[in-house]
């Protein structure tokens, strides 16, 4: 075959213009289709995971959670930090920090031990109908503990 503008390289290289048909194709190329579809499947199981290990989440009262981290904060980070973590608890108070977000203080097992729970600033209007001593419900990220409290993140008040 000779080389000119409308031929592809592909074509030059192999020869033939039925170059396309599988019998033409070279060993390389039957092996690329085979990785491509190998690499597929294989980030399709990872991102199937990934969504399952964030819908799956471990349900826990405050006062259980704090007790945990209060015996052995270790063991208690292996457990929950960086999880989804469903917790119920009582309002000891409902405060704001100096950036202007919101949080939810869960009464621990200690006086001076609670859950922090950081609210998104999509809940705020959720936020507002709370009081003092309600018991609530709320999902979120947690973070481990900061100081004397166990810290969860953007959460979501479920009730």
């Amino acid at each position: 075959m000779v080389w000119n503008k409308t031929s592809s390289l592909y074509e030059y290289k192999f020869g033939g213009e039925n170059w396309r048909q599988t019998e033409n194709r070279p060993v390389h190329y039957k092996m690329e289709v085979y990785m491509k579809k190998y690499l597929l499947l294989f980030l399709l199981v990872v991102i199937a995971y990934g969504l399952y290990a964030q819908t799956t989440s471990n349900v826990i009262e405050a006062s259980q959670l704090t007790k945990e981290y209060d015996e052995n904060e270790l063991r208690a980070n292996n457990r929950y930090k960086n999880r989804i973590l469903t917790i119920t608890g009582e309002i000891r108070d409902i405060r704001q920090y100096l950036d202007g977000t919101y949080y939810i203080a869960l009464s621990g097992h200690k006086q001076f031990m609670d859950v922090r729970v950081n609210v998104h600033s999509s809940q705020l209007n959720k936020l507002e109908k709370l009081n003092k001593g309600q018991k609530i419900t709320i999902s979120g990220n947690c973070y481990g503990i900061f100081f004397m409290d166990v810290v969860i993140r953007d959460s979501y008040i479920l009730n």
